[in-house]
Parts: structure tokens; C-alpha cells; sequence
């Protein structure tokens, strides 16, 4: 029972429609003589509560995607006239910084006389090379490891901004539509009894 009444008040614009053109019908009996008046306080009611719904949509979908609301978008529009308004001034600060690093080696080569300290000599500068490029090789790693990992929390950020975006999205797509029918449908309604009036 619960699950019914949750699916039809899920319709509550359309069932408020509905109530609103029931509730005209009824003051059009109860008042047969004044059928034109009262079509004309219905018509201009319902345009106004209509125009109410509608701003009370687009007032939630920017605070939705904003994190603004309408009167604080109009009290902008007034502050910024040119009557009271003094003109703004832009400074900019320029702030340079300067950095060095370097890294290197060197090798130092001893004098070798005799056949056996050159091949000595010679095992060792190989030796060293095969260290330094050891060393490198761990040194690229660990920044490609590094990189690696800032990446993975980047991708990781971005889509949870995206999926907040998402449902920001659906919110104000969705969120605001039952207003937005309800406003819609008595703003027409009204506007055609004040056609009929």
C-alpha cells in the first residue's frame, strides 16, 4: 500500500491540476452570477502561482549547479549599475621564482703504468659505469613510479567530479520537473480563463 501511494503521489502536479480545476468548477456553482469575476481571480491566481513554481525551479537548479540562488543573482544585477557603482580597479602582483638543480658525476682516472693496473683500471671505470647506470635506472623508475601514481589519483578525482557534475545534472534536468509541469500547467490554465473572462 505504501509502494501506491508513493507512485501516485509521485504524480502530485497533475492530482493538483486536477484539484485546482475541480475547486474552479466548484466556485463556478457557487457563485453562477459571477461567472466572469470569477474567472478572472482564478486566471490571475493561478498565472501568478504558476510564475511562482517555475521561478521556484530555476531557484533550486542554480543553487544546484551554482551554489546561487535568484536573489542573489538580482541584488548583483543592482549593485553592478553604473548610477552607484564605482569603477573597479585590477592590481597585479607578479611573483618569479627561480630554480636550479643538477645532478652529475665524475670520473676520475688514475694513472696506470703497468698492463695489469690498466686492465685493473679499466674493470673499474666499468664497474663504476655499470653502477651509475644502475643508479639512474632505480633514480627513472621511482619518477615514472611517482608520476604513475599522481596520475592514478588525478583520473581517480576527475571522475569523481564527473560523476558529481553527473548528478548535478540529473537534479536539475529531473529534480525540478514536477514544479516545472505543475507551473506550466496552471499558468495555462489561468491564462485561458482569462481568455474566457
Amino acid at each position: 500500500m505504501k509502494r501506491f501511494c508513493r507512485w501516485f503521489m509521485d504524480a502530485w502536479p497533475i492530482w493538483a491540476a486536477v484539484l485546482i480545476v475541480g475547486a474552479h468548477r466548484v466556485s463556478l456553482q457557487a457563485f453562477p452570477q459571477k461567472v466572469e469575476e470569477t474567472n478572472t481571480v482564478f486566471s490571475l491566481g493561478l498565472q501568478i502561482i504558476g510564475g511562482l513554481m517555475i521561478l521556484y525551479s530555476i531557484d533550486r537548479n542554480l543553487d544546484a549547479l551554482r551554489g546561487q540562488n535568484i536573489w542573489l543573482l538580482i541584488g548583483r544585477w543592482f549593485r553592478n549599475c553604473p548610477l552607484w557603482s564605482k569603477p573597479k580597479t585590477v592590481q597585479v602582483f607578479l611573483k618569479a621564482e627561480i630554480g636550479v638543480s643538477a645532478s652529475g658525476s665524475g670520473r676520475v682516472k688514475r694513472r696506470a703504468i703497468t698492463l695489469e693496473e690498466r686492465v685493473e683500471e679499466l674493470e673499474r671505470q666499468v664497474d663504476e659505469a655499470y653502477k651509475e647506470m644502475y643508479q639512474r635506472e632505480e633514480s627513472v623508475k621511482g619518477l615514472v613510479s611517482d608520476v604513475k601514481n599522481e596520475l592514478l589519483s588525478k583520473v581517480a578525482e576527475n571522475q569523481a567530479d564527473i560523476r558529481g557534475v553527473e548528478g548535478k545534472l540529473d537534479n536539475t534536468t529531473l529534480g525540478g520537473l514536477k514544479q516545472q509541469v505543475f507551473g506550466v500547467l496552471i499558468v495555462i490554465y489561468g491564462a485561458l480563463l482569462g481568455h474566457i473572462s
